[in-house]
């Protein structure tokens, strides 16, 4: 399944987001959004997720494709548990299911031992943790991330982008996200799309060719498109 973007416009009043935007996107590859505030990359994630409606122009993938999303907002409900957050993706599955998909889900994101506290008593990072634990116990065809690292420490950080390459290696969800972050984006994508706007236009796209398993073992082998990005930005 590839994704295709074909002459898409969408504009705010007198402001063009989107005007006569292209784009392909492989599967087969993690796909970085990566640009400065207000250039629209946010509005693009939204349009292809189906949660805008473009002005003109169509996002052609398969109609029955189901989205794990996480926003840029925890979007967590206060008056649920953590677990309960988690396993609201799940409400028509069984119940022995719901249990097992939480659990791993709270795993991966070293959150089991809070499954039982409220979003008011966690501090922001953790609940982003949380949003992505759902996103993960959802297993959407797609995994579209709006800056999912903002406000985690660099450990964090790692440990959150070695959980989600994992679980991209066993599930094969098509994957892109929005960063601001140079490391970020070389430690886990694949193709890197340098973005400026509005309306959107693409600058620069990188190829990141070190394996996966040599960006946290060597990462001076990632110099050489640091010294590129951080040019080009």
């Amino acid at each position: 399944m590839n994704l295709s973007i074909k002459n898409i416009h969408k504009s705010y009043g007198e402001l063009k987001v989107l005007e006569d935007f292209n784009l392909e996107l492989d599967k087969s590859r993690i796909h970085c959004f990566f640009g400065p505030s207000g250039c629209g990359k946010t509005t693009l994630m939204h349009v292809m997720a189906g949660i805008l409606k473009p002005d003109s122009g169509q996002i052609i993938m398969s109609s029955d494709v189901r989205f794990s999303y996480i926003f840029q907002e925890e979007r967590l409900l206060p008056w649920m548990t953590v677990k309960e957050n988690v396993a609201l993706v799940l409400q028509e599955k069984a119940p022995a299911y719901v249990e097992r998909k939480v659990l791993e889900s709270l795993s991966l994101v070293e959150l089991s031992d809070f499954s039982q506290y409220y979003p008011s008593a966690l501090s922001g990072g953790m609940r982003q943790r949380v949003s992505i634990a759902r996103a993960f116990a959802y297993e959407g065809d797609v995994l579209a991330m709006d800056e999912p690292f903002k406000g985690l420490h660099l450990k964090l950080k790692q440990n959150l982008m070695d959980a989600i390459y994992k679980y991209w290696v066993l599930h094969k969800p098509f994957t892109y996200f929005i960063t601001h972050d140079i490391d970020d984006a070389l430690y886990i994508a694949d193709d890197i799309y340098i973005l400026d706007g509005p309306p959107m236009k693409i600058i620069e796209k990188i190829n990141i060719e070190v394996p996966h398993e040599l960006r946290k073992t060597n990462p001076e082998l990632l110099m050489d498109y640091k010294m590129r990005l951080s040019g080009i930005r």
